[in-house]
Formats: structure tokens, sequence, C-alpha cells
């Protein structure tokens, strides 16, 4: 491989790196924004707002194991950390409905 596979597989993995980053923290962010507010629509916008970006996260993780930035261990584990909070994502949703 070339030296521009190289920056370009490099510029790849930095990339899917800060987009998993924000994806990640938009998710407690959004669920602090959305309990913060007073109105019971306005609390589940932002806890689907944060479930998307959970989903987000999960096909960035899914790309890094597919690129091989990822091994199936560590994608395991990662897919059941955001398994997890899906799970309380939901709850949290079904509780203000």
């Amino acid at each position: 491989m070339g030296s521009e596979g190289v920056v370009g597989a490099e510029a790849v993995k930095s990339g899917l790196k800060a987009q998993l980053r924000r994806a990640i923290v938009s998710v407690p962010s959004n669920v602090a924004e959305g309990l913060t507010r007073s109105s019971k629509k306005d609390k589940l916008h932002f806890l689907n707002i944060a479930q998307s970006s959970l989903s987000e996260a999960d096909a960035q993780a899914e790309i890094s194991l597919r690129l091989g930035y990822l091994d199936q261990l560590q994608y395991g584990e990662i897919e059941h950390e955001m398994s997890e909070v899906q799970k309380y994502l939901s709850g949290l949703s079904r509780s203000l409905r």
C-alpha cells in the first residue's frame, strides 16, 4: 500500500473515531437536556434524539468492525454496552408516556 492509501486509511479511522465520539457524547447530553424540559412532549423528543444518537454510534461501531479497526471481542463488548443503554432509554421513554 502506498503512502496515499495509508494516509487515506488513517483519515477514515480518524473520522470514524470523531463521529463515534460525537454520537456517544450526544446520548447522555440529550437525556440530560430532555429531563430538564417541562413538557412530556419535549422530554420524549430529546430521549428520541438520544436513541437516534445511540443508533448512529452502533452503525459507526459496525463500520469499524467491518474495516478491521475493532476485533469481534471489542465489538461484542461495545454492542453489549449499547444494548444496556438502549434498555435504559426505552424504559425511561415508556415511563414518560
